[in-house]
């Protein structure tokens, strides 16, 4: 009984199912060329779509270049900030940079004016010490014991001298002139000297002699004058006129530094007597000095001859 049913039902559907079919209408014919009118057209509407489409697609456009634009706008603003804080970090790099080469300078100007003091005082003492030595160990020619042998009417006087070294080194002499002549009482010394005087030439054997420390030569100068008449005697005989000599001795020390002497004396007659008395370092300033190396070129001396 119940099989029958179930194939009672199974036919039912059936023919359900195949009444369904019967009833589905039947597909209508595609013309010739529609399908590729259908394509070109579809072909066409495609770009344009339907206007949600087309305004789904821009907002989606923008979006993305809107989106685009901030990234590009972040990064744009962080490299500026970075650039701002780079420029910050190397200014202030300069300005360090700055300040420690001034803090350099400064420091190596300090440094170098010590150094510059130190060299000048060290310079300073060893020009003191060396001139401390010069002076302790060079030689020094002075002239004394004047003489004068004789004083006679038509006889022209002769004056002896000695040339002495009290230093402690050898003196080599390079030069020596002594003029020996006569000066009214009362009259001023000349301001210049005048060496010129013909007895020089008596002295010529005396250059490139040594002196040794403690050492003397005695030398002597006649008159400058070829005669000696009898009024210039009786004028020294009453002190109105004066014996006067005077001279420059010029040497070298062992160092071959140059150095000179100039000297002079006044012999001076006790009226009406025999006697007189030898006056020295007679004159002006200039007659009478030791080492004036600069002394001719201020007071516009000339060389002796």
């Amino acid at each position: 009984m119940k099989r029958s049913f179930l194939l009672i039902l199974i036919a039912l559907a059936l023919s359900t199912g195949v009444g369904a079919q019967s009833q589905r209408p039947a597909p209508k014919p595609i013309p010739r060329g529609s399908s590729t009118q259908n394509k070109a057209s579809n072909e066409k509407a495609s770009p344009q779509g339907s206007p949600s489409s087309l305004d789904s697609l821009k907002n989606a456009e923008q979006r993305k270049t809107a989106a685009a634009q901030d990234t590009a706008n972040n990064r744009a603003d962080k490299y500026e900030g970075e650039l701002a804080i780079s420029a910050v970090i190397q200014a202030v790099c300069a300005g360090l940079l700055v300040l420690f080469t001034g803090l350099l300078a400064c420091y190596g100007y300090r440094g170098w004016q010590a150094a510059t003091t130190a060299a000048e005082a060290a310079k300073k003492s060893a020009d003191v010490a060396e001139q401390t030595l010069t002076l302790t160990n060079r030689p020094w020619l002075d002239v004394s014991d004047w003489e004068l042998p004789i004083l006679e009417i038509d006889s022209p006087p002769y004056v002896k001298f000695k040339i002495y070294n009290f230093g402690k080194s050898p003196a080599w002499i390079t030069r020596l002139n002594v003029k020996f002549t006569t000066i009214d009482a009362g009259i001023t010394f000349p301001e210049v000297p005048d060496y010129t005087n013909w007895a020089n030439l008596l002295f010529r054997d005396v250059v490139s002699r040594i002196i040794q420390p403690e050492g003397s030569i005695r030398e002597g100068c006649p008159f400058a004058l070829q005669e000696f008449p009898e009024s210039t005697y009786r004028r020294i005989r009453k002190a109105l006129t004066y014996l006067w000599v005077f001279g420059l001795i010029k040497y070298e020390d062992f160092l071959g530094e140059p150095h000179e002497t100039a000297f002079s004396a006044q012999y001076v007659q006790i009226a009406d007597t025999d006697k007189g008395v030898w006056i020295a370092d007679t004159g002006p300033a200039t007659y009478h000095y030791h080492d004036r190396k600069r002394g001719q070129k201020n007071t516009g001396l000339s060389e002796p001859e």
